[in-house]
């Protein structure tokens, strides 16, 4: 199951990208890619991830329901 999620809002500099591969290793999710971006002027974070669906699944609740510290999340 391959998904493309985007977090928006205070994501860059604030070990988000770190704290989201840490959690695919843990969940053995092979394929996983993370990106800074810009989107209409706002910070925004692309991550792509592909493998089982029940550990995606897992993902996106971690995404869900926890951030770094520092990071302020708007969508």
């Amino acid at each position: 199951m391959a998904v493309k999620i985007t977090i928006l809002g205070k994501v860059h500099d604030v070990g988000y990208r770190l704290f989201l591969l840490e959690e695919a290793d843990r969940l053995f999710i092979p394929c996983f890619d993370a990106r800074n971006v810009k989107i209409n002027g706002k910070e925004a974070l692309i991550v792509l991830v592909d493998g089982e669906k029940e550990k995606i699944e897992e993902f996106i609740e971690f995404i869900r329901s926890e951030k770094p510290e520092k990071a302020v999340v708007e969508e």
